[in-house]
C-alpha cells in the first residue's frame, strides 16, 4: 500500500510540474513566432497567457539583453533572460523525482527556478534565444509563480501521508483480528495439548471450528490423533493389567505350594511329587508367559523380521512334526498340494503354524477332528486351520486378536492358555505383509486363514537352487494324532 502511495505521489507531482514547463515552453514559442518575424524585433504588446490557476509572464529582450516589451501589469521577473539561460536549473519537482526515468527534455532554451522577492513564493523561469538566418535577434522570457502548485502538492503529500498511516493502521488492526480469529483454533489446540499434558489424560478434544480451511481440517486431525491415543493408552492400561494378573496367578501358585513345602516336613511322597509337578507346570507357564510378553513388546517397539526365500511346506511339516506329544489324541488331517515359497523368517512361520494347530487341539475335544491345509490362492499362499470344537461366540469374534482376550465360556476350558497366541500371531503375519482372519460357528469349529505373498518366480528359483533337497514324508496315515502329508504336485 505505501508503495502505491508513492507511486501516486511521483506520478501527480511530475506531471503538474511538468504540465507548468510545457505552457511556458510554449508561450515562449509562440511569441517567438508572432513578434520576432523576418528578423525584426517589433515587439507588441503581450498579454497575460492564462495558465490554470497561475499566470504566465512574458517579456522580450534584444540580442543586447535590453528590454523591449513585456505583458500588462506584470511584476518584474527575479531574472533576465540572460541569467534564466545560465542557470541550467533541473525540474521543479522534489529532488528524488528526478531519479526516475522518463523525464521530459526541451531541445531549446534553459529554465531557472528562484524566489520571488515579494511573496517568497518559488517562481519557474524560461528563457528562450531567438535566431533568424543563423544570427541572434531577441530574447523571450516566460516565468509564471509556483506558490499556488508548491501549496497544493504539500497539502497533498499531508493527505496522501494520512491515507497511508491511516492504511496501514487499518490494515494492522484488520490482520490482527483476523489472525486472531483464524488462529483462535490452534490456541484451543495448545490448550489442550497443555491440559493432557498436565492431567495425562487423552479423554480432551479440541472444538472444531467451522469451515473446512486448514485449520478445521487439523483441528480434526489432531482429535483423531487424540483418540487414537486415547485407545492405544487405555489398551497399554488393560494390556499391564491384565499382564500383572496373568503372572500374578502363577507366582502366587509357586510361593504357595514352596511354602507347603517348606513348612510340611513328613509330606507323603505321592503329595510332594504332586506338588512339585505343579510347581513345574506353573513355572513353565511362567516362563512361557513372559516370553510371549516379551514377542509382544518387541513387536509393539518396532522390530521388524528378517524375510528370506523359503519353503513354506516344508515349514509346516516342521511344525506339525513338533506338535506330535499335542496332537496324539486327535484325528489330525494334513493337505500340503503343491510346494509353496514365500519370503519369511523360518522360526517365526513355525512359531504360526503352531499357534494355531495349539489353538484348535485346545478347543476340540479328544478324538475329534483338526484339519491344516497348504495351498495358493492367485499370488498368495493359503493356510488354512479347520477344528471341529467348540467353536467362537459371533460377538466374540472382532476380539480374538486382543492380548489376554478369551472367549469364556466358550472358550474356558483350557486354563492353561496366556491369551497372547492370536496377537503374536497377528503381528508374525503382518510382518510377512498378509492376512489373517477368523471364522467361527459357536458348536461347530473355527477355521483360521493366513495369506501370505508368493516370492517372485526368479526368487523362487533361487530359493529352489540354494536349498537341500526336500525329505520324503515317512509318516503313515490312520494312527492316531499323524496323517500322511499330500505332496500330488511335486
Amino acid at each position: 500500500m505505501v508503495a502505491l502511495l508513492l507511486v501516486a505521489y511521483a506520478v501527480h507531482e511530475r506531471a503538474s510540474y511538468e504540465d507548468v514547463d510545457r505552457s511556458l515552453v510554449a508561450t515562449a514559442q509562440h511569441f517567438q513566432a508572432e513578434t520576432f518575424t523576418g528578423g525584426t524585433s517589433a515587439a507588441g504588446g503581450a498579454a497575460p497567457v492564462p495558465g490554470g490557476d497561475t499566470s504566465t509572464f512574458v517579456r522580450l529582450y534584444g540580442p543586447s539583453g535590453e528590454l523591449l516589451d513585456t505583458s500588462p501589469a506584470a511584476p518584474p521577473p527575479p531574472l533576465t533572460a540572460l541569467q534564466t539561460l545560465s542557470q541550467h536549473a533541473a525540474p521543479a519537482y522534489d529532488a528524488w523525482l528526478r531519479w526516475l526515468p522518463g523525464e521530459e527534455r526541451f531541445s531549446t532554451g534553459g529554465f531557472a527556478t528562484t524566489r520571488g522577492p515579494r511573496t517568497g513564493d518559488r517562481v519557474r523561469l524560461y528563457g528562450l534565444p531567438v535566431r533568424s538566418s543563423g544570427h541572434l535577434v531577441g530574447y523571450v522570457e516566460t516565468w509564471t509563480s509556483l506558490g499556488s502548485l508548491d501549496r497544493s502538492m504539500s497539502a497533498f503529500r499531508l493527505l496522501l501521508l494520512g491515507l497511508g498511516a491511516s492504511g496501514v493502521l487499518a490494515v494492522s488492526a484488520g490482520s490482527f483480528l483476523i489472525a486472531r480469529r483464524a488462529l483462535r483454533p490452534v490456541a484451543a489446540m495448545t490448550r489442550t495439548a497443555q491440559a493432557i499434558a498436565a492431567t495425562r489424560s487423552f479423554s480432551s478434544r479440541v472444538r472444531r471450528p467451522r469451515g473446512r480451511d486448514e485449520l478445521a481440517q487439523l483441528a480434526r486431525t489432531f482429535n483423531a490423533m487424540l483418540a487414537s491415543l486415547e485407545d492405544s493408552y487405555r489398551a497399554q492400561q488393560r494390556f499391564v493389567a491384565d499382564a500383572s494378573h496373568e503372572l500374578r496367578a502363577p507366582i502366587t501358585a509357586i510361593q504357595g505350594n514352596i511354602e507347603l513345602l517348606s513348612r510340611v516336613e513328613g509330606m507323603p511322597p505321592e503329595e510332594r511329587a504332586e506338588a512339585l509337578t505343579y510347581l513345574d507346570q506353573q513355572a513353565r507357564r511362567l516362563a512361557r508367559l513372559v516370553g510371549e510378553l516379551l514377542t509382544l513388546a518387541r513387536a509393539d517397539a518396532g522390530q521388524s523380521i528378517e524375510r528370506r526365500p523359503l519353503a513354506l511346506d516344508e515349514v509346516v511339516l516342521e511344525a506339525l512334526a513338533e506338535l506330535r506329544p499335542v496332537t496324539a489324541e486327535h484325528r489330525v488331517g494334513v493337505e500340503v498340494a503343491e510346494p509353496v515359497t514365500i519370503e519369511g523368517d523360518r522360526d517365526r512361520l513355525k512359531q504360526l503354524v503352531v499357534i494355531l494347530m495349539d489353538n484348535a487341539v485346545k478347543y476340540t475335544p479328544r478324538g475329534g477332528a483338526v484339519r491344516l491345509s497348504l495351498s495358493t490362492r492367485g499370488t498368495r499362499a493359503l493356510v488354512e486351520v479347520t477344528d471341529s470344537g467348540v467353536g467362537i461366540p459371533q460377538e466374540a469374534l472382532p476380539h480374538v486378536f486382543d492380548r489376554f482376550f478369551r472367549a469364556d465360556p466358550a472358550r474356558g476350558r483350557e486354563p492353561a492358555g496366556t491369551g497372547l497366541g492370536l496377537s503374536i500371531a497377528r503381528w508374525i503375519v503382518e510382518q510377512h505383509r498378509g492376512e489373517i482372519s477368523i471364522s467361527s460357528t459357536a458348536g461347530r469349529g473355527t477355521t483360521a486363514s493366513v495369506l501370505l505373498p508368493l516370492v517372485a518366480p526368479a526368487a523362487r528359483r533361487a530359493a529352489d537352487a540354494s536349498s537341500p533337497p526336500r525329505p520324503e514324508a515317512t509318516r503313515e496315515p490312520g494312527a492316531p494324532g499323524e496323517a500322511a502329508p499330500d505332496r500330488r504336485n511335486e
